[in-house]
């Protein structure tokens, strides 16, 4: 880890290991960096490898595309899927996106496509299954970069957000590089080797 930077007054909130979302995951992996952290930050980017740098060195380099934008405290990113645009909250510590109702009354067709089943979301607060459709292969353009997810999971009659979908580490996951700049407001994920 790299970058200058002293925070002070932050606060923690401490859970159990044995409470969800970090229940099963290795010791030294559970755990998550809250929004104000990563705001104070003002641009973050981690790698494959596991570096992670921050502050003025980790800005994105070149023109940037400002995908990027709050609504209220909630950090969105706008995305598109068959060219068609979309707004997503963006959630680094989601392990899957989540896609809501909106994502289906803008793709419907790819929605009657999928297989009905139903899918456990699980967060701090606990963990609740609802009704949803997956889906084969969709393909998310964010940035400059396409990114595939194999069997997503929309919710059409249960929406667990004002947006199009809850945009997670399984997008992300399959950057090179992943810069989140809210100096430029810039989600920029770089090429990778998948």
């Amino acid at each position: 880890m790299t970058g200058r930077l002293h925070l002070r007054n932050v606060g923690f909130i401490v859970l159990p290991d044995s409470r969800e979302p970090f229940a099963h995951l290795p010791a030294g992996q559970r755990g998550m960096i809250g929004l104000p952290v990563l705001i104070a930050m003002q641009a973050s980017r981690w790698d494959q490898t596991g570096r992670c740098e921050f502050g003025p060195d980790a800005r994105a380099n070149g023109p940037g595309l400002r995908n990027l934008l709050f609504d209220g405290v909630t950090p969105i990113v706008q995305a598109s899927v068959d060219g068609k645009s979309l707004t997503f909250s963006l959630d680094t510590g989601a392990t899957d996106t989540d896609l809501n109702e909106g994502f289906a009354n803008a793709l419907p067709d790819l929605v009657k496509a999928g297989q009905k089943e139903s899918r456990a979301i699980t967060g701090y607060g606990g963990s609740n299954t609802y009704d949803s459709v997956v889906m084969g292969p969709v393909v998310f353009r964010v940035g400059s970069m396409d990114v595939t997810l194999k069997s997503p999971h929309v919710f059409p009659h249960h929406s667990l957000g004002i947006f199009d979908g809850n945009l997670g580490d399984d997008i992300l996951n399959q950057a090179k590089s992943v810069t989140l700049d809210f100096s430029t407001m810039e989600l920029r994920l770089e090429q990778g080797t998948q």
